[in-house]
């Protein structure tokens, strides 16, 4: 009966730790302490930036992201952000997904790729989010585009480490004067766990 107790009491602190261990990340006081951004489709005061309450994603809006050609041939366009965001040192965070919205005209014929991406200042690994676009094309889109969670990339525990998002667009076998692309909103999807 002794031994059944202690067995008992072992097995319910085994429980009791794995609760604490998996308890849900506390997400409170995240916010977004500072950014900046530049690139040939962003010009400074053109984008705007926040963090949801429940601090699951990122929102950009661009106001001046636009591309079009009315050359055969490619061209390209891109903004770079960084954003300094202040959470817990005992969490970290992981890119999961991002949603663009964007305003399409594409000719037949032409074709374009908006991709972002992310990555932690300083480090080498990075996720690339892409979709593509091919024409005849007219109205507006919203895609979203995961990141397998086999992939994902953590931000270091103990010490954050700005975010970089590198959004872009490029364009080909442009044919006609109405191919162009506006991109509106970037929504990125993050996760959370404790260190």
């Amino acid at each position: 009966m002794f031994s059944l107790l202690i067995n008992a009491s072992i097995v319910g602190l085994g429980l009791l730790l794995a609760t604490v261990k998996g308890d849900s990340p506390d997400i409170s006081g995240v916010s977004i302490a500072s950014s900046s951004h530049g690139g040939s489709a962003c010009p400074q005061g053109s984008t705007d930036f926040s963090i949801s309450v429940d601090a699951k994603s990122i929102t950009i809006k661009y106001t001046a992201f636009e591309l079009g050609s009315a050359n055969s041939g490619y061209a390209r366009k891109n903004c770079q952000v960084n954003l300094d965001i202040r959470y817990p040192k005992n969490l970290q965070f992981a890119v999961t997904d991002a949603t663009f919205y964007d305003e399409v005209d594409i000719g037949a014929g032409a074709d374009a790729r908006h991709n972002a991406v992310y990555y932690f200042s300083g480090s080498t690994a990075q996720n690339n989010v892409i979709h593509t676009y091919v024409g005849p094309l007219d109205g507006d889109y919203t895609y979203r585009e995961s990141i397998p969670a086999g992939s994902q990339i953590w931000s270091p525990c103990g010490a954050p480490l700005p975010l970089n998002i590198n959004t872009g667009v490029g364009m080909r076998k442009a044919t006609s004067a109405d191919t162009y692309v506006n991109v509106k909103t970037v929504v990125t999807g993050i996760q959370w766990r404790n260190c």
